[in-house]
């Protein structure tokens, strides 16, 4: 449905295919107009068209081609082309300004540029993301797997797809048989707050204090997952309790960062039907043995165990019976797992094995896999201990912003608010604007700037623009959308418009990292705009309403972008 989404680039496309026929050279609708590249400056031209592919089945130069594609654009007569250029292989292509004025500001102002279904096929997709384990910390690390699975459930939805937000929490295993050991020795009372945090840290000292060599530690572990297992004993009694911790912690992070699922798996409820699920798959020879295990024969990916040789369960076990309950719950198109690189290969093996068990490889599972976030120290852990906690990130983001506000005499309300959207907003901005598959290096000062591409920068651009807004004595009109002809606003409507093919391309490469690259550009060239233009003091009363309605636009469009990040910028700052 790229009508939809970009219509200028449809028709380029329509026009493009018959006059690519008549050199002999078939392609499809979709493949012309993912072909037409978008300039880096509009000084080149708004689209282009790179004709270097054909030069050797036409025995023409790159120049050539262009030069006859762009007399089909005579006679095809469109109003809104303002001019075609031929350049260095490229055919570009230059839209006329007041018709793009003409064609994305009223839907703005509107509102019915935001409304509607984006896509031609609308799909069933579960992200599963966030998946923490209980009587660990949780950590800045995890905070971006939570605002990358957030971000694309957000980006998904708006563009019509139906998503289901998952999360799979491991309450179960041998982390929390040695938490358990070491609380028990420490005879320690919990917190009023951050239980979870300070059950991760008696996991740590767990973790220091346990040797592998030690037959009566191993034989205590032993027991505590015995008793965990049979659901009675004291330590069965133990992790419920601080089970119920974890999940309740957890559930506050959420509440703070504004995340919410649809449903939530537990490691705890799925161990119990994993066997008798995989014997389905067993008795149907799916699963075979070798060497006293059953696993998947995969080929080149080798052997993938799923249930041991002393017929005890593995991590695939439960993720293959997870799945199994996914499907069979939900009419799903698609599974995506957001978890990190390290487990790349793991999940080919996971997805051809599922492809076995008739529920689709790659073609229905995605795993969406990111960098690690780490310090500048190196890698964190939660084994080590070598982590900054969720609650640590919060107190320091609510100290660095808090002398910001102390010049407002706002009540107290207000402030609170405006604190916790400029700190939530700064912590996703800074997790969302690299690429996914790029590692972190945890910078919170720079992070906390407000200027350059932070999160802080845009949402202050969307208090500079409504503070314009408020001080307006007129309203904003596109009666006279012709008046806005400096290149300045001919650039910030061009941006304007590509909201949707940068939304597009952000859902099927899974990076929101290209909407933060949009949303930054937006707002730059608005600044440069609003440094040389004056909005409310314009020439013309006509002119000022018709520069309200762009940068009005600008504040609907950069508000709807950090929303679909999972930002909620501040009325006021």
């Amino acid at each position: 449905m790229m009508e939809k989404i970009d219509p200028l680039r449809t028709t380029l496309a329509t026009v493009l295919q018959p006059a690519l026929a008549q050199l002999s050279l078939s392609l499809s609708l979709a493949e012309i107009a993912a072909r037409l590249d978008l300039p880096p400056d509009s000084k080149l031209g708004h689209y282009a068209f790179p004709c270097f592919r054909f030069a050797a089945q036409l025995r023409q130069a790159p120049a050539q081609i262009a030069a006859s594609l762009a007399q089909h654009f005579v006679s095809a007569k469109l109003p809104w082309l303002h001019k075609t250029e031929v350049k260095g292989g490229f055919l570009n292509f230059f839209i006329d300004p007041t018709h793009l004025a003409a064609l994305t500001l009223p839907q703005i102002l509107r509102g019915d540029y935001f409304a509607g279904t984006k896509v031609a096929a609308v799909q069933t997709i579960m992200i599963e993301f966030s998946q923490p384990n209980t009587h660990k910390i949780f950590h800045v690390g995890h905070t971006r797997n939570v605002c990358l699975g957030d971000a694309l459930a957000r980006i998904l939805r708006y563009l019509g797809h139906r998503v289901i937000t998952a999360n799979y929490i491991g309450d179960e295993g041998a982390h929390i048989a040695k938490c358990l050991w070491q609380l028990d020795r420490s005879g320690e009372t919990a917190p009023a707050q951050h239980r979870s945090e300070w059950l991760g840290r008696h996991y740590v000292l767990a973790t220091q204090q346990l040797r592998q060599d030690d037959v009566a530690q191993r034989q205590q572990l032993s027991h505590i997952l015995q008793q965990m297992e049979t659901r009675q004993g004291k330590f069965y009694q133990l992790w419920q309790e601080t089970r119920q911790y974890c999940l309740a912690d957890f559930e506050a992070i959420y509440q703070w960062l504004g995340t919410e699922f649809d449903v939530c798996y537990y490691e705890s409820e799925v161990t119990p039907q994993a066997k008798a699920i995989l014997q389905k798959y067993i008795d149907n020879g799916t699963f075979t043995l070798s060497a006293g295990a059953y696993g998947a024969e995969l080929g080149e990916l080798g052997f993938f165990m799923v249930l041991k040789s002393d017929g005890n369960t593995l991590y695939a076990t439960k993720d293959l019976a997870l799945a199994y309950r996914k499907f069979q719950q939900y009419p799903l198109d698609r599974s995506l797992y957001v978890v990190g690189a390290e487990q790349a290969h793991y999940f080919r093996q996971l997805f051809a094995t599922l492809e076995l068990m008739g529920f689709g490889g790659q073609d229905k599972n995605t795993h969406l896999s990111y960098g690690l976030v780490r310090l500048k120290e190196g890698k964190m852990s939660s084994r080590r201990g070598n982590i900054v906690p969720f609650s640590m990130l919060r107190e320091q983001l609510s100290r660095a912003l808090a002398p910001y506000l102390d010049k407002y005499s706002w009540d107290a309300e207000l402030t609170a608010q405006t604190l916790q959207r400029l700190a939530c907003g700064t912590i996703k901005y800074g997790m969302l604007q690299s690429d996914p598959q790029k590692e972190i290096i945890f910078d919170l000062p720079a992070w906390l700037r407000f200027d350059g591409n932070t999160g802080l920068y845009l949402m202050y651009a969307c208090a500079r623009i409504n503070s314009i807004i408020a001080q307006a004595t007129i309203s904003a009109s596109c009666e006279h959308l012709h008046l806005l002809g400096e290149e300045d606003e001919r650039d910030l409507i061009y941006q304007l418009y590509r909201f949707h093919s940068a939304l597009q391309l952000a859902a099927t490469s899974l990076k929101p990292s290209v909407l933060t690259t949009y949303l930054y550009t937006l707002a730059k060239t608005f600044s440069k705009y609003y440094s040389e233009h004056s909005v409310l003091q314009a020439s013309s009363q006509q002119l000022s309403a018709a520069r309200l309605a762009l940068v009005s636009c600008c504040a609907r469009v950069l508000t709807k972008g950090l929303e679909l990040l999972g930002i909620e910028p501040p009325v006021k700052m």
